[in-house]
This record gives structure tokens, C-alpha cells and sequence, in this order.
């Protein structure tokens, strides 16, 4: 076998650029200009937030996450429609306004419901229009009632709240029929997350031009270093959204599938405000008014909301809040910019001046909002999204915590946790965010493969006290 040379091995030329690009060498004699720093034209891309504002965890032991909530202890009364006016009438008490006890609970074997209905017998109500009656006698759902200062019973609609003001008893009287507030029930599920990242060894001991970071701030030239932050901060981003928006699993042809029986999703914060929060609709096209920030103070304060709330909302929303306050929407009979209502700062002479038109929070009939913008709502690739409900919504959220219900009497003012993010545990501890490794590498040594796997799970769900605390802002076209 011959030596390889080179014909011809000296050739006149310069040495410029064009005579060294020329060799033939498979890698080429020049050394790209490689910068070593990644350009993250998206930045990190963490859409968390929402997570890290729950500062209540706790630690369950079982799938289904149950408490138990208190209803109020007052309640008014529906009739059936009674026309004309009389010197009294006997009502009859609108069927949604019973309800049924059984006789067939455990220990107990016997069969039957018995109905039961407000009012009592001696309780004073009081019709819409003022009239105020005591009731006289209670057979089943009808109801005979007499005007207590005036000459008739008024008129009554489907749509008639009566309410119950106590009663007025006769002398030397009897025990009234005793009343049980009710309690109500809700159930979540802890949902398994989880996302698994393989590396060969091969491609960890690869070097690269540019300095990468994982997902633990270690630093190198190695591309696997990359890999593992991805899909860290998409597990973090992804378990998020399902904690803001999933829904239950209810579909059982789901459930049939061979994989999928034992599969369990936990509700989010948005079905759950929508299915037993307070949700104000408003419009895009004009944005988002006094009228509706009204409608949904009104609303919070009849079901006892807190008095101090965030907004967490996209920029669309954001811009809308901005406008209303600057003044460039008027509605609600409210002109932000009318005879120098809000007064920007105003310029003194200084060579630079700053001019902000953020509004970051604000009070309305005693109730404070501050407005947290998040970019998950914003996001092109998830919940901001084109054609999804999700970029002008706002959810309103307590913060302080405290069920506003006779609040000025200490003995009697309740505190609720608002939200709490449930997680189960296992003997190696806590499983609401859990990373471990299979594999050869990163320290593990657990089988023959010459790679390593990073594993990531979470089994966690959400607790929501008190839905009628919460608000939603929903765009509507």
C-alpha cells in the first residue's frame, strides 16, 4: 500500500481565506465564531406562578380529596303563584324549597323519606313589596299566613323571595319545631402528572459550542444539560394548566379503555369558580366596565367574598383595566378622566419624567383588587391560544383568607384557607413533586442500559374553600 500524498503539496498562492477554505479537509481548518451563550428568544419559558402563590399544602392519604362546607344558616322561601290579593291565603311552598330526609340510613333498615319545609308555624315573613305576615298553620308544603299591619296577603309570583324574620310567640308557649342548617359536600381527585426525559451516555459526553444550564442551575457544554430543563419546566407548565383548567374524568368509555381504568383527573380552579363561584360576563368588543366590576362586587358582597382580592389575568385584560381607569371607556356612569377625576403625575420641569399608566390595584365600595398579570394566559402555545376562552378571562381570588361573616366580632369571624394544593407521600416522602433516575448515569447505577432516565411526577390536586369567594371575569363576544 502506497503513503498518501498530496499532488501537488506546495502551491504558489498568498495564505488568504480562499487558499486555506480550499483543502479538502473534511472539517475544515477555520474555527466557526461560535458564541457560547444561548439566545432564549422565548426566555425560560416558565409559565408557573400560580403554584408557588399556594402557600397551603397539605398532605393527603387517599385519591379523593373531600371537605365539608357550611351553608348559610338563613334561608328564604319560594311560593307557588298565588294571584289577587286576600284577607289571607293558604301558600303552597315551591317544591325546590323541601327537602327529603330518609328513613333508610345506616344502621338504619327502614324504607321512606319524610319531606320537610320552612317556614314554621309563629314565624314572621316578609312578602317583596313590604307586607309582613305570620304564619298561623303549616300542613305538609302549604302554608296559611295573615297580614300582621296591613288588610291583605299580596299578590305572588314564582320569583318572590320571602324571607323569615324570627317569629312572635303567644304566652306560656310551646317549643317551636327545631331547624338544621345543612351541610355541603365537595370532592376532588389527586391526578398523577408526570414526564420522563432518556439520555444516552453517547450523547452526555458529547460537547457542544454553545454553555447550556439544567434545570438545577449546573452548567456545561453538553446539550443533555438542556434536555433536562425542558422538559422539567414543561412538566411544571403543564401541571399548571391542568390545575387551572382540567376537568373531571366522568366519561366511563374513557375509563374502558385497556390503561385507562385506573386514570383519575383533578378538577381546576376555572371549572370549579365555573360550576359554584361567581361568574360576571362582559363584553370584548367594548371591554370591560364599571358595570361589571360593580355586578361582581355586588354579587361577592351577597355571598360573603373577602374584601381583599387578586385579578390573575392575561394582557388583554390587563389593557382593559388600564383603559377603563385612564378614562378611554365610560360606562357605568363613571368617566375616569371627568373634571380631573384620577390625576396622572404631573410633569415639574425635570429634564426626565417617567409616565405610568398601569394601574396595579383598586378599591370600589370596600373591596380591593389587585391585578396580577400572568403569562400563562398569554401564551401562543397554550392557554393563549387563538379561539380559546382563556385570554381575556380574570380570576378573582381572595388573599386575605378570611370568610367575611361578622367579621367585626373576633369570636365569630372565620378563617378559610382559599386554595391548597393536596399531594400524597409514599415511605420516601412526599410526592408533589418528586424527580429520581434510572438507568447508568447521573449517579444512578440501577441496570445493564447505557443511558439514564430522569423521571418526574407529581400526584397532587386542588382544594378550593369556599367557591363562592372566587370570581371569574368572562369574556363574551
Amino acid at each position: 500500500m502506497a503513503v498518501e500524498q498530496i499532488i501537488p503539496n506546495t502551491v504558489k498562492s498568498v495564505t488568504d481565506y480562499n487558499y486555506v477554505g480550499s483543502s479538502t479537509l473534511a472539517q475544515g481548518i477555520h474555527m466557526p465564531q461560535v458564541d457560547k451563550d444561548l439566545v432564549r428568544r422565548y426566555g425560560r419559558q416558565d409559565l408557573t406562578g400560580f403554584i408557588e402563590m399556594l402557600s397551603n399544602k397539605e398532605e393527603v392519604a387517599g385519591l379523593e380529596i373531600t371537605h365539608y362546607e357550611k351553608d348559610f344558616i338563613h334561608s328564604l322561601v319560594k311560593f307557588d303563584a298565588s294571584t289577587g290579593t286576600a284577607a289571607t291565603k293558604t301558600l303552597s311552598i315551591a317544591s325546590a324549597y323541601s327537602f327529603n330526609i330518609s328513613a333508610n340510613t345506616s344502621p338504619y333498615i327502614a324504607t321512606g323519606t319524610t319531606a320537610t319545609y320552612t317556614p314554621r308555624k309563629y314565624d314572621i315573613i316578609e312578602f317583596p313589596d313590604g307586607t309582613e305576615a305570620q304564619v298561623t298553620a303549616v300542613s305538609g308544603s302549604s302554608v296559611t299566613v295573615y297580614p300582621t299591619n296591613a288588610s291583605s296577603i299580596p299578590a305572588v309570583t314564582t320569583s318572590d323571595e320571602i324571607i323569615i324574620k324570627g317569629n312572635a310567640m303567644n304566652e306560656g308557649s310551646s317549643p317551636v319545631d327545631s331547624r338544621q342548617s345543612r351541610l355541603l359536600d365537595e370532592v376532588n381527585y389527586v391526578q398523577i402528572f408526570r414526564d420522563d426525559i432518556e439520555v444516552t451516555n453517547t450523547e452526555a459526553g458529547m460537547e457542544s459550542w454553545i454553555e447550556l444550564e439544567g434545570p438545577n442551575g449546573q452548567k456545561g457544554y453538553v446539550y443533555y444539560l438542556e434536555a433536562l430543563a425542558d422538559t422539567y419546566h414543561r412538566f411544571r407548565n403543564e401541571r399548571e394548566l391542568q390545575l387551572l383548567t382540567g376537568q373531571k374524568l366522568t366519561n366511563a368509555t374513557l375509563a374502558q379503555q385497556s390503561g385507562f381504568e385506573t386514570v383519575v383527573k383533578t378538577e381546576g380552579l376555572i371549572p370549579q369558580i365555573e360550576n359554584g363561584g361567581i361568574v360576571e360576563d362582559y363584553s370584548t368588543s367594548s371591554g370591560l366596565t364599571m358595570t361589571d366590576i360593580d355586578n361582581m362586587i355586588l354579587t361577592m358582597d351577597k355571598f360573603r367574598s373577602g374584601r381583599e382580592h387578586m385579578i390573575m389575568c392575561g394582557i388583554e385584560l390587563r389593557q382593559d383595566i388600564n383603559e377603563l381607569f385612564r378614562g378611554e371607556v365610560t360606562s357605568g356612569g363613571f368617566d375616569a378622566a371627568k373634571n380631573g377625576g384620577i390625576v396622572f403625575q404631573t410633569f415639574n420641569g425635570e429634564r426626565a419624567e417617567a409616565l405610568n399608566f398601569d394601574f396595579d390595584a383598586f378599591t370600589q365600595m370596600g373591596y380591593r383588587f389587585a391585578v396580577q398579570q400572568s403569562q400563562i394566559f398569554s401564551d401562543p402555545n397554550t392557554l393563549g391560544a387563538a379561539g380559546h376562552k382563556y385570554k381575556g378571562l380574570g380570576i378573582v381570588i381572595p388573599t386575605d383568607n378570611q370568610a367575611v361573616y361578622n367579621s367585626r366580632n373576633a369570636t365569630t369571624a372565620v378563617t378559610v384557607p382559599s386554595l391548597t394544593l393536596m399531594h400524597t407521600s409514599d415511605t420516601q416522602g412526599s410526592r408533589e413533586m418528586r424527580e429520581w433516575v434510572t438507568g447508568y448515569g447521573m449517579g444512578a447505577r440501577t441496570n445493564g442500559d447505557d443511558k439514564f432516565v430522569v423521571h418526574y411526577l407529581s400526584q397532587s390536586g386542588l382544594r378550593v374553600a369556599a367557591k363562592n369567594r372566587f370570581g371569574l371575569f368572562n369574556p363574551t363576544s
